[in-house]
């Protein structure tokens, strides 16, 4: 069964016919005449936006405010709040004069400066769009609608005058190991268990919960699982069969008790941040999904990429190399042979001519592995002697497990360091304790022409050091030889078929110490494979939809050179390392762990197999938290 719509891989409420489609009181023969629709509708808004504003010059804040307010086809502010908009795109402009209405504007209210189309092909309104979201006070009045609806079917309905709830004054503590929060990544993001605690404490079924701040939709989730009685019973709550939530009370005689404090029932949800990348995601978690049609295509996809681009992580096994396999009655060394069998080739269909039978069953000598992941280390220069050294080499005590401080120059024999002791501050310790007199180690560098950007960059050096690799079940490690080399050297040389990212990295209070050493782009952050593979995957996503294209998303952050490699011992050998990303920081570690995608986008799609939504009842939009599309309405 082949699943290759977009429309199949989501699923949305349905109205009586089983067929149709409902939508904010509106019934559509199927998703893809709902999204039609409503995409018609942005699309006119955001062509009017930018045909009166677009272009236009800012000349008195009057005139701006008469000039916002002509537009008809999205919900535009209050009198009073558009005066002091305008009276700040004012002093922006003073700032900025070349900035015409339309970018003033959207700098105010926090709209993505993104084409139109751009934001049409990433939008699914009316749940979420990839700017300010113009139905959401729809939404809101809608919902309202279904709660009074339900209030009057219901015998157990609360009054909204009775609203009372004595502040929430209990200790939250959830933990991360959760498929849900590990789908997809994003910092300060908090467990959606911990956040069910307080909405089910403070609000009833069918209640709206607004987060202006939403990250990757935690909120949403929680809003949304509050309805789920396994998950609610999860968190140490009992539930009757009518729906009545029960929380333990432990009495002045040490008698346990249970007191009915919450209902069972989905909660409504409005998503707001800033971040379109956060906003994008949060719509994903937050939309209900046909598991097997997701898992039947993610799967389809990650082998589709992985014929194409397995050979970029060939490798050949351990002694292989050096075992003196005979060739003609004559000693051989395959890797050599091999590097320049690669060498000699013009282009990846060659490769992957001479490399994918090797990996796909044939190779009965079992001579080839598949790489999960290659450490890369950084190059510095001795100042005393100006040879090269290789910080894996000479930094890591390989018998203990540990990054040393201070290091002998394996060339002449001097002292180094990255970050050399203060000697006063030595000299004030006991002799046992100091550490030695070391110069401080000095960047290598190389230069090369990107062919991505059409300039030439200066970058850092690093070279790989270990190769980490499966055959069949079982993993082995290895020094790179010179076929892995000459394969690395040969990826560089070719032009990935597939868009990526080139933004350049502006300078910013993080962003110093990737652009010190060179990483001036984004796509800097990875190697040439790895960011070929993202591309083929992401290529191949986007022609079947968002849910996809998240999923591929999740799996960047761990692919970059950000991920630091730390070694671990055990019994007098190191056996495994700890990696992660240096929380907060754009920082490039000395040892970087290069993971190869493929491992990675399979275990993500078993994550958001678990963390997909049931139940469709969230909106998203991407502004200021300030700007909300809530106009005219009182909650």
């Amino acid at each position: 069964m082949g699943y290759r719509r977009e429309y199949l891989i989501y699923e949305r409420p349905r109205a009586a016919n089983r067929n149709a489609v409902g939508c904010l009181g509106r019934t559509f023969d199927s998703d893809e005449k709902r999204r039609e629709y409503f995409l018609g509708l942005l699309r006119e808004g955001l062509e009017e936006l930018h045909t009166k504003l677009a272009n236009i010059p800012f000349t008195t804040i009057e005139e701006a405010v008469e000039q916002t307010k002509s537009i008809e086809k999205l919900p535009m502010a209050e009198d009073g709040r558009l005066r002091e908009l305008a009276k700040r795109m004012y002093e922006n402009h003073k700032k900025e004069p070349e900035k015409d209405l339309l970018q003033l504007w959207k700098d105010e209210i926090g709209f993505p400066h993104g084409e139109i189309e751009d934001i049409l092909n990433l939008s699914d309104p009316p749940y979420y769009t990839a700017c300010p979201n113009p139905w959401i006070f729809d939404f809101i009045s809608f919902w309202k609608k279904e709660k009074c609806n339900y209030k009057k079917n219901s015998a157990n309905g609360t009054a909204e005058e009775d609203y009372h709830r004595e502040p929430f004054a209990v200790d939250v503590s959830e933990g991360k190991n959760d498929p849900i929060y590990n789908a997809h990544s994003y910092h300060t993001k908090v467990p959606h268990r911990a956040i069910m605690r307080y909405i089910l404490h403070y609000t009833e079924p069918g209640d709206i919960v607004f987060d202006g701040f939403c990250g990757t939709g935690m909120t949403g989730v929680a809003a949304q699982l509050c309805g789920d009685k396994n998950t609610v019973e999860s968190l140490g709550y009992k539930v009757d069969d009518d729906g009545i939530i029960y929380q333990q009370e432990q009495r002045d005689n040490d008698r346990i008790t249970w007191k009915p404090f919450s209902r069972l029932g989905e909660r409504k949800a409005i998503l707001n941040d800033l971040s379109p990348a956060a906003t994008f995601i949060a719509y994903n978690y937050n939309t209900p999904v046909n598991v097997e049609a997701f898992k039947e295509e993610a799967e389809r996809i990650l082998k589709d990429v992985e014929d194409e681009c397995g050979w970029m992580y060939a490798t050949l096994v351990h002694g292989a190399t050096e075992a003196g396999l005979k060739t003609g009655g004559e000693k051989s060394n395959l890797a050599e042979e091999w590097a320049q069998k690669i060498r000699e080739c013009k282009d990846e269909e060659e490769i992957r001519a001479i490399l994918n039978p090797q990996l796909s069953g044939i190779d009965t000598a079992h001579l080839w592995g598949k790489i999960n992941y290659t450490v890369w280390s950084d190059v510095f220069i001795c100042p005393e002697c100006t040879g090269e050294v290789v910080f894996w080499d000479a930094a890591v005590d390989k018998e203990k497990g540990k990054v040393l401080k201070d290091f002998p120059c394996p060339h002449c024999g001097q002292w180094l360091s990255k970050t050399p002791a203060n000697p006063k501050r030595e000299a004030k310790k006991p002799l046992s304790q100091r550490r030695p007199v070391a110069s401080k180690l000095e960047r290598a560098w190389v230069t090369k022409f990107d062919r991505a950007i059409g300039q030439t960059i200066r970058q850092a050096k690093q070279v790989p050091v270990l190769i980490n690799y499966s055959v069949g079940r079982k993993r082995y490690e290895k020094t790179p030889d010179a076929f892995d080399l000459a394969l690395i050297e040969k990826i560089e040389q070719l032009d990935i078929p597939y868009w990526f990212p080139t933004d350049p990295i502006p300078e910013g209070d993080k962003t110093g110490e990737p652009l010190r050493i060179g990483i001036t782009h984004v796509h800097h952050f990875y190697t040439k494979r790895n960011l070929w593979v993202l591309g083929a995957a992401l290529s191949r996503s986007l022609a079947i939809g968002l849910r996809l294209s998240v999923w591929v998303t999740s799996a960047m952050t761990r692919t970059t050179k950000m991920y630091k490699y730390m070694p671990v011992l055990r019994n007098g050998k190191i056996t495994d390392r700890r990696t992660g990303t240096v929380s907060g920081t754009l920082y490039i570690p000395s040892m970087a762990d290069e993971n190869s995608p493929f491992e990675l986008l399979a275990s993500k799609i078993r994550d958001f197999t678990f963390s997909i939504s049931h139940g469709g009842s969230a909106a998203t939009s991407t502004n200021s938290a300030t700007d909300v599309n809530t106009s005219n309405l009182t909650l």
